[in-house]
C-alpha cells in the first residue's frame, strides 16, 4: 500500500473543489512550507510533497486518472519501466541500468552518464526587432536606442526553474525526456513516442520550483540596446547582434537579435544600390544656351556645367558622387536626369523675345 498522502489531504482542499480553489490553496501553502521561509526539518520534504500534488490537481487530465485509478494513475513509459524491473530483480535491488554500470566502474561514471542523460546544448528563442531610420541617417551612418521585452535567465537557479539547481529524475519518463505509448489501429498494434509532457523532454524535474521565476528558469527584463548603422547601410537589411535574443528554460545560451531596419524613401533622391538618380530643372534659354548650375548630392553640394543645347531626358553622371557602400567603402554614381520646364504664363517682354525667336525659326524653315 502507498505510504502517500492524498493529494487533496496535502492541498487542504476537498474532492470537489475547483481549479481557482486549488491554486489559492497552493499559493498560501507555497508560501507556508518553503525552506527559504520554513525552517522546520521537514518543510522541505512536505514542499515536495505539495509541488506534486499540485502537478497532479491543476492539470484536469491528470487529476481524473488520480480521482480514478489513485496513485497508479501516474503516467509512464511501461516499456521502459518494465525494463527496468527486470534489472531491479536480476541485480538485487539496482532501479536501472545506470546504477548497475555505477556499481561496477565507480561513481564517476554515474555522475558522468546523469549529466549526458540530463544535459542538453540548445540556444533560446530569437528575437526580431523593426527599426525604420531615414534616408539620410542610412548614407551617412547613425546611432539608434532600441527597447524590447526580452526573457533573461533567472540568475537564482542559473535557468533551471529548481531551488537551489537541484533537479531530480523525471520518473514519468524515467530521465530519457520521451515516452512510449501502445496503440491500436486498424492496421495493428502501433508503438509511438512522444515529447514527455512531464519534463517536457528535458528527462528532468525540479526537486523544488525556484520562487525568484516561479519555477520557469526565465525572467521578463526589458533590454536597451545601442544600434549602430554603417555609412552607406542599404535601404533595407538585417543586422544580427549574437545573445541577445529570448533565453529558455534548460538552454545553455540564449538566442540572438535580429535587427530588421527599413530605410524612408526620399522626396529629391531615388537610391538603388550605391547609386543616386535625381533630377534638374532647366529653363529652354539654359538648355540652349548652357549653363553652370549648384546640385545637391547626398554628402554635400557641387557645381555643375550644362553644355549648350541639352536636350530634355538628357542623363548625366556624376563619378564617385553616389554612397559609400558599408561594406567596401567604394562609392557609387550620381546620375541626374534633365528636365526642360516650358513656362506656362510669361511677361509682354518675354512674349516679345519669343516671338522674335519664332520668326527667326520660321524663316530657317524650322
Amino acid at each position: 500500500m502507498s505510504s502517500k498522502r492524498d493529494y487533496y489531504e496535502v492541498l487542504g482542499v476537498s474532492r470537489s473543489a475547483s481549479q481557482e480553489e486549488i491554486k489559492r490553496s497552493y499559493r498560501r501553502l507555497a508560501k507556508e512550507l518553503h525552506p527559504d521561509r520554513n525552517k522546520s526539518p521537514d518543510a522541505e520534504q512536505k514542499f515536495k510533497e505539495l509541488q506534486e500534488a499540485y502537478e497532479v490537481l491543476s492539470d484536469p487530465k491528470k487529476r481524473k486518472n488520480y480521482d480514478e485509478f489513485g496513485f497508479n494513475s501516474e503516467y509512464t513509459d511501461s516499456n521502459f519501466t518494465n525494463f527496468n524491473n527486470g534489472f531491479s530483480s536480476a541485480f538485487g535491488g539496482f532501479t536501472d541500468l545506470e546504477d548497475v554500470l555505477g556499481q561496477f566502474f565507480g561513481s564517476s561514471f554515474n555522475s558522468s552518464f546523469k549529466k549526458n542523460s540530463y544535459q542538453k546544448s540548445y540556444r533560446g528563442p530569437d528575437l526580431e526587432y523593426n527599426l525604420r531610420i531615414d534616408f539620410f541617417e542610412a548614407i551617412r551612418g547613425c546611432e539608434k536606442s532600441i527597447s524590447f521585452h526580452s526573457k533573461v535567465k533567472c540568475e537564482e537557479c542559473d535557468g533551471t526553474g529548481a531551488y537551489k539547481k537541484e533537479l531530480s529524475r523525471c520518473t514519468t519518463c524515467n530521465g530519457t525526456g520521451k515516452i512510449r505509448q501502445i496503440q491500436n489501429t486498424f492496421f495493428g498494434t502501433l508503438q509511438v513516442e512522444d515529447t514527455c509532457p512531464r519534463c517536457h523532454g528535458e528527462g528532468v524535474i525540479p526537486s523544488m520550483v525556484c520562487q525568484s521565476c516561479a519555477g520557469k528558469g526565465i525572467k521578463h527584463q526589458i533590454k536597451n540596446v545601442n544600434i549602430k548603422i554603417p555609412k552607406g547601410f542599404p535601404m533595407k537589411g538585417v543586422l544580427k547582434y549574437p545573445g541577445l535574443g529570448d533565453f529558455a528554460r534548460g538552454a545553455t545560451s540564449a538566442g540572438d537579435l535580429y535587427v530588421n531596419v527599413f530605410v524612408n524613401e526620399s522626396k529629391e533622391f531615388e537610391r538603388d544600390g550605391d547609386d543616386i538618380y535625381s533630377e534638374m530643372i532647366l529653363t529652354m534659354p539654359d538648355a540652349v544656351l548652357g549653363v553652370e548650375k549648384d546640385i545637391n548630392t547626398v554628402y554635400d553640394k557641387i557645381k555643375m556645367k550644362i553644355p549648350p543645347g541639352t536636350e530634355n531626358g538628357k542623363i548625366f553622371r556624376l563619378a564617385g558622387q553616389g554612397v559609400e557602400n558599408y561594406k567596401t567603402g567604394r562609392r557609387g554614381d550620381h546620375y541626374v536626369k534633365i528636365k526642360i520646364e516650358t513656362p506656362k504664363s510669361i511677361s509682354q517682354e518675354e512674349r516679345v523675345l519669343w516671338t522674335k525667336l519664332q520668326e527667326l525659326n520660321m524663316k530657317k524653315g524650322l
